[in-house]
């Protein structure tokens, strides 16, 4: 919406008016930016966290940089985002690249980087039996910085003596205090705790554990158990049965506890006497952690301009659980509303400031906080203000419209505070000026803002031009020679004084003037020049015309006639002249070219030097009773026929496709001086080569046969043609790859695999089988995909090898490449019907396929290691049957209790007479019920002969097949109702057949 009121606003605003059309737009240069402002900055540590600048003002692109030697560790700065790389303080410069109305400006400004809250240290309690000068480490879980150790204060120093490091040394029995002290690094506050060290005498025979509580939470921290006594050498230690598992991880002998969460859990410790190996009465103790103060929470205070209608979510970091959001009570409700109160998400309401209230409700590890953020909504920064510098022609009371684009507000107008004020009148809200005089005017526009846009001020100039006096005039004169006659002119349609002079072209000695009163005088006969000017007044320019005063001649009589001639070096050609009564004399008319002849005036002759069009006055300087006279003579002398001697030193040039080939055209010889050599190849051809125009470079571009054009352009002949071909054999192909295999795919019937993905291709692609496949297995399709109609036969490879051969296309040689797929056995749920299982009673499978009248339909049976098969040619006899030969164990996963049985499967399908047919599964039906009826559905009949080949040598037990037997129903496409659709015969639908059978 918002973008279509400023589109609305600039055709507005845009538009001029209220005058004549000769109102003009003079280009403006770049004003000064109008001031770009900087916060400074000043937050906690977060690792990688990034910083959002404060800036108003802005016009173009925002960049940041260092300032010269400030600190580089603070911030990492790239050119437009900014990340907290440590605490400290630095100085950035920011850079508004300014648009098309504003320049470029920079602001600096500070960021103070602190150091960051953190957890607390996590300690343990150690207890150690007395044995003097033993050494043991003591250490701290979550720590930041420097670790100091010492005894604390008021604290027996006669128990252990620590170092800073964390070392001690047993000293004496007893108890005592050990603070250390965490000094946070650079990024992170300091921090301290105290544990107690325990030392007593190993008189007891097991040790008695005690609870180990108001730990904080320290994520993977080390807790140790806390107990007196002396524990024996077996002992093991476990969580309780039904205590949380997911506060800490204990080790199973030594007690080391790895902190997972908060909570509370409980331990139990075993332990053995080591006399008798006697059980010692289990204990357990508690160990209690405490939530952790949610540090990592926080939500920077938010400076944004008004955004419309845009619906944006209030950002936090470190967020443990649910938020909510709300605007703290007694705030201002008018500036943003929440949406939803529990994503942040929010709508503007106005401009101005607020506070928000965001509760993280924590979880199981972390208490709930409260932050409180600010959020200032500022009016936008708008399209910068634009304004047209206007110039017009002076017309009383002309009314001109200010051309102000990008408005957002109500304009106002005014007179600038320096501008001339009797130029144009100003109207302050339309900013319609009236034309008062001729002058130059500064107008300053300014646009409020409206209520979300922020206001500006710019200002633009208005000159209007005096007017051209087109009405002054002096006519020319004619006057007879009479000498020292005083010359008085008259002027016409002046607006203010008129002066006099005699021009520069005047023709000596026909007017003079006197140097102090101006006057003029004719002295002699001849033409005279003289510039008259009109030196205007407030609202018209000074105008200046000039006019002739001729004194007359008698006139001069001569006359040549135009030479035209064909081009031939230093032909001499004379020139056709009468009329002459003085001196001949030449003169090349100023501009033209002096290099198509050489004039003999003379003896009246040119001598041709190159083609072309020339002009030249001659002059008859008369004599005392008739006036010199002055003709032109046009000289024109064409272009010679084609330059015969022009040749290439070949015309043609053989190569083999290399992408981006260079080339250079054959050298040319016999061209003309003052030509040019153009190379041009016709479009059709272009595809095989390119050249330039100039230096005839070529560049290769595919391969076949092109013709390149070499013209001459000369000065003295017409163009002359000469051509070259240019072949370019196809290249060596780079060669075929393979660039993603196919991913191999259990078998189902119908199963299509896309061909693999190819590098290098540059034409059209075609597939084979690379060693011969069986039909009835699988098939290829032209664009490569393999259609496998039934799983391949046992102990037969079950991957297809395809060569697929890119033809090379326009520019290569062909290439091929193999690859393989691979075809994995059927799996549940690939598309089957059903899943049967067969336990040697009859099992009666009725397909759903409908199968159109006439149609033959027929049934397969397989597993990946045979197909049912009806013995010699009973396979299209009634009553038959087919056998598949199954594998069954009694304990699959032993292949030692494997053996072979024998399944009998018929067709059984029922005829619209209630009768059933009966042939071998593979039979092919169509007309085989009584009447050559067609069968009303289509069943088969699983079955289980004792007598059966290999079923007579079954022992008494359970027996359950290494994988399912695959029945498909094959038919052609048809759907219920007679609709026939198009497509050979194929499998219409499919069930795998379990073979569990029970031999008693």
């Amino acid at each position: 919406m918002r973008y279509l009121l400023l589109m609305i606003t600039f055709l507005i605003t845009a538009c001029g008016g209220g005058g004549d059309d000769d109102t003009t737009t003079p280009t403006q240069e770049k004003l000064t930016h109008p001031g770009l402002s900087a916060l400074d900055i000043r937050v906690d540590y977060s690792p990688d966290g990034s910083l959002t600048p404060v800036l108003s003002g802005s016009q173009g692109n925002i960049s940041f940089s260092l300032a010269d030697g400030a600190a580089n560790d603070v911030v990492r700065v790239n050119q437009n985002s900014l990340t907290i790389l440590n605490v400290g303080q630095t100085k950035l410069i920011v850079t508004d690249s300014g648009n098309s109305q504003y320049k470029a400006t920079s602001r600096s400004l500070n960021v103070s980087v602190d150091r960051a809250s953190r957890d607390p240290l996590l300690t343990n309690n150690y207890s150690y039996p007395y044995a003097a000068g033993a050494i043991h480490q003591v250490g701290v879980s979550g720590a930041k910085g420097q670790l100091l150790y010492e005894l604390s204060t008021g604290y027996p120093d006669d128990v252990v003596k620590i170092d800073i490091a964390g070392s001690l040394i047993v000293w004496g029995e007893g108890q005592t205090q050990v603070t250390v002290k965490d000094d946070g690094g650079r990024n992170y506050q300091a921090s301290e705790s105290q544990f107690s060290i325990t030392v007593e005498a190993a008189n007891s025979q097991f040790a008695s554990y005690r609870d180990i509580t108001n730990k904080p939470l320290v994520f993977g921290g080390t807790l140790l158990p806390v107990y007196s006594g002396s524990p024996t050498s077996e002992i093991s230690y476990a969580i309780a049965e039904n205590a949380s598992q997911d506060v800490v991880q204990i080790h199973p002998i030594t007690g080391v506890m790895n902190i997972k969460g908060a909570g509370e859990t409980e331990i139990v410790v075993s332990q053995t006497a080591e006399d008798n190996h006697q059980d010692i009465a289990k204990q357990t103790f508690k160990v209690r952690i405490n939530k952790a103060d949610n540090t990592d929470f926080i939500a920077n205070d938010l400076t944004l301009p008004y955004g419309f209608d845009d619906e944006p979510r209030l950002q936090t970091i470190g967020a443990q659980g649910t938020l909510t959001f709300e605007i703290v009570d007694g705030e201002s409700t008018d500036v943003i509303n929440f949406i939803n109160s529990e994503t942040g998400q929010y709508r503007f309401s106005g401009i101005g400031e607020t506070k928000v209230k965001i509760t993280d409700s924590g979880n199981r590890n972390y208490l709930s906080k409260t932050v409180i953020t600010t959020v200032n909504v500022e009016r936008v920064q708008s399209v910068p203000l634009s304004s047209v510098n206007l110039e017009s022609a002076y017309q009383q009371n002309k009314v001109i419209s200010a051309q102000v684009a990008s408005r957002q507000g109500k304009l106002s107008f005014s007179l600038a505070k320096d501008s001339a004020t009797d130029v144009v009148s100003i109207d302050a809200l339309s900013g319609e000026m009236t034309v008062l005089k001729p002058g130059k005017a500064e107008i300053t526009v300014t646009d409020d803002g409206d209520l979300f846009y922020i206001p500006q001020t710019t200002s633009f100039f208005v000159t209007i031009n005096k007017l051209v006096n087109d009405q002054f005039s002096v006519d020319d004169d004619l006057y007879d020679n009479v000498a020292n006659t005083v010359y008085t002119p008259v002027a016409k349609g002046s607006q203010g004084p008129v002066t006099y002079a005699i021009s520069a072209n005047s023709t000596a000695n026909v007017l003079s003037q006197d140097p102090t009163t101006k006057v003029i005088t004719l002295t002699g006969a001849g033409r005279g020049w003289i510039t008259a000017t009109d030196h205007g007044n407030d609202y018209y320019q000074s105008q200046t015309t000039d006019f002739i005063v001729d004194v007359g001649y008698a006139d001069g009589t001569l006359k040549p006639l135009a030479i035209s001639a064909g081009y031939a070096p230093n032909k001499v050609v004379t020139i056709p002249v009468s009329g002459v009564v003085g001196q001949l004399s030449s003169q090349l008319e100023r501009g033209q070219p002096d290099d198509v002849v050489n004039i003999d005036i003379v003896n009246r002759t040119v001598t041709i030097k190159n083609a072309g069009t020339t002009y030249y006055t001659l002059t008859d300087s008369g004599s005392a009773a008739i006036a010199p006279r002055r003709v032109q003579l046009r000289v024109t002398i064409a272009k010679a026929a084609a330059n015969v001697d022009l040749s290439l030193t070949s015309t043609l040039i053989d190569t083999i496709y290399e992408e981006g080939k260079q080339l250079s055209s054959p050298a040319v010889s016999g061209s003309a001086t003052e030509s040019t050599i153009k190379y041009y190849v016709d479009y059709s051809d272009r595809q095989v080569v390119t050249a330039d125009s100039s230096s005839g470079a070529l560049t290769i571009k595919g391969a076949g046969s092109a013709q390149v054009q070499v013209t001459e352009v000369s000065r003295n002949f017409e163009d002359t043609t000469r051509s070259f071909t240019v072949n370019v054999g196809k290249a060596k192909h780079p060669g075929l790859t393979v660039a993603k295999q196919v991913p191999g795919a259990s078998y189902y019937p119908g199963l299509e695999m896309a061909p693999a993905e190819l590098g290098n291709q540059f034409g059209e692609l075609s597939f084979k089988f690379t060693h011969t496949e069986k039909p009835e297995t699988y098939e290829l399709t032209r664009n490569g995909t393999l259609r496998v109609l039934k799983y391949a036969a046992s102990r037969t490879n079950t991957s297809v090898r395809i060569t697929v051969t890119d033809d090379g296309g326009d520019d290569y040689l062909p290439s091929s490449v193999d690859y393989d797929v691979y075809v994995n056995p059927i799996e549940e749920g690939t598309g089957e019907k059903s899943v049967f299982t067969f336990d040697g009673t009859e099992l009666s499978i009725t397909s759903p396929i409908d199968v159109a009248a006439g149609d033959v339909t027929y049934f397969s049976a397989s597993d990946t290691r045979s197909e049912a098969e009806t013995m010699g040619d009973n396979l299209q006899k009634s009553g038959g049957y087919a056998t598949q030969r199954v594998t069954v164990c009694h304990d699959p996963s032993v292949l030692t209790t494997c053996t072979l049985v024998t399944v009998r499967l018929q067709n059984t399908s029922h005829c619209p007479d209630g009768s059933k047919i009966a042939y071998p599964v593979g039979a092919k039906i169509r007309y085989e019920c009584p009447g050559l009826k067609q069968p009303i559905n289509s069943e088969v009949m699983v079955s289980f002969d004792k007598t059966d080949l290999f079923n007579p040598s079954l022992a008494v037990g359970t027996y359950q097949a290494l994988e399912p037997i695959t029945l498909v129903h094959f038919a052609k496409p048809y759907r219920a109702g007679g609709v026939i659709e198009m497509g050979d015969i194929q499998a219409r639908a499919w069930w795998l057949i379990k073979v569990n059978l029970t031999v008693n």
